[in-house]
C-alpha cells in the first residue's frame, strides 16, 4: 500500500511540473530547439542532442552541441544561459546528488542535475571531468590531467603524462588507484601516496590483478553500475496514443480505456514511431546500422489540445489538428 502511494505521489508531482512548464524541447531533422507554450519557436533546431541525464524533476531543459556549445533554459521563466560546452555523458556523485560538467572560456563548474543553478566551481578549465572512487579527474589536454578532491575540489596531483586513471577495491575493503602513463604504471593508496610502480603500462584488469598479487594485494573486478528505474502501473489519464488509419497516423486523447477523442494526425512515412504516453510526447526516428536518429520530436498538452511544435514544420509531414 505504501509503495502504491509513493508511486502515485511521484506521478502527481511529475504531472504538476509538466503543467507548470512553459517551454519544451522539440526535435527536427536530428537537431533540437525550444518552443514556448503556444507553439512559438524560441530557439531554432541547431543543437545536436538534448541532455537526458537531467533529473526527471528538473525545472530545466539542456541542449548541447559540439559547434553551438551548451544551452539551458528554465522551463518556467524562459531564462536562457549558454556555455562553451557541457560534458553530460558522465555524472559525478557529490553527497548523494548528481552533477555534470560545464565550462565557459573563463570558468568551469559542476551543475546539479536537479537544479542547474546549484553549481560547484572548479579551479581550472577542463576538457571533461569524471569521477573515480573518491576523486575527480579533470583532463586539461591529451595526457595532461589533474586529480581533485571531492571534498573541497582542490587539485591534489598534477600529471603531465597520464593516459588513464582507474581504481579497484582490495580484499580488505581499501582502494588502490592506478595511474597509467606511456611506459609505466603507478599504484597509489587512498591518500594518493605511491605504493609501487611497474615498468610497463598495465591496463587490462587481469594484468593489474596478477601484478598486485605479487604484492599480496587482492582485487576483484567490479560490475558496471546500473541505475534502477521506478516503473509505474501505467500513464495517467488523459493521455495520447496512436492508431494507424490508412496512410495516416492518428493520435487520440484517452480519458479512460474506452473513452477517447481524436486530437491530430500526420502522414505515415518510413519512420520509426515512438509514443510516450507518460509525457504525451511523439518521436519519429530512423535507424542507420545500430544508431537511431531523431527526425521529429514534440510534446503535447492534452488539456488545451496544443502541439508544441512550430507550425512552419507541420507541412512536411502533413500534420493537422482534427476538429469534429
Amino acid at each position: 500500500m505504501k509503495k502504491l502511494f509513493f508511486l502515485l505521489l511521484i506521478f502527481m508531482v511529475q504531472f504538476s511540473q509538466a503543467q507548470d512548464r512553459k517551454y519544451h524541447e522539440f526535435g527536427w531533422k536530428q537537431k533540437y530547439g525550444i518552443v514556448d507554450d503556444i507553439g512559438q519557436e524560441i530557439v531554432a533546431p541547431t543543437y545536436l542532442w538534448a541532455v537526458y541525464t537531467l533529473h526527471d524533476q528538473s525545472q530545466f531543459i539542456a541542449l548541447n552541441s559540439y559547434e553551438e556549445g551548451g544551452l539551458i533554459i528554465n522551463t518556467k521563466t524562459g531564462k536562457i544561459e549558454k556555455f562553451d560546452f557541457m560534458y553530460d555523458t558522465y555524472l559525478v556523485n557529490i553527497a548523494d546528488e548528481k552533477y555534470f560538467y560545464a565550462y565557459n572560456k573563463d570558468k568551469s563548474f559542476l551543475m546539479n542535475t536537479l537544479d542547474l543553478n546549484k553549481r560547484i566551481a572548479l579551479p581550472k578549465i577542463y576538457q571533461d571531468v569524471k569521477q573515480e572512487g573518491e576523486f575527480l579527474i579533470g583532463n586539461v589536454s591529451e595526457n595532461n590531467a589533474d586529480i581533485l578532491s571531492k571534498k573541497d575540489f582542490k587539485i591534489l596531483k598534477e600529471y603531465k603524462s597520464m593516459t588513464d586513471f582507474s581504481s579497484y577495491e582490495t580484499g580488505d575493503h581499501q582502494r588502490v588507484y592506478i595511474v597509467n602513463q606511456n611506459k609505466t604504471t603507478l599504484f597509489l593508496d587512498e591518500n594518493l601516496n605511491q605504493l609501487f610502480s611497474a615498468k610497463n603500462n598495465l591496463k587490462d584488469f587481469k594484468e593489474i590483478q596478477k601484478f598486485l598479487a605479487t604484492k599480496n594485494i587482492k582485487i576483484n573486478e567490479e560490475p558496471y553500475p546500473i541505475d534502477e528505474a521506478i516503473i509505474g502501473p501505467g500513464p495517467n489519464y488523459p493521455h495520447i496514443n496512436a492508431v494507424i488509419e490508412g496512410e495516416s497516423v492518428v493520435y487520440n486523447i484517452y480519458q479512460s480505456r474506452n473513452d477517447f477523442q481524436k486530437f491530430f494526425k500526420f502522414k505515415k512515412k518510413n519512420f520509426r514511431l515512438s509514443n510516450d504516453s507518460f509525457n504525451n510526447k511523439v518521436e519519429l526516428s530512423t535507424r542507420i546500422d545500430n544508431s537511431i536518429f531523431t527526425q521529429l520530436l514534440f510534446y503535447t498538452d492534452v488539456h488545451t489540445k496544443t502541439i508544441f511544435l512550430p507550425k512552419k514544420y507541420w507541412g512536411e509531414i502533413e500534420l493537422e489538428l482534427i476538429t469534429e
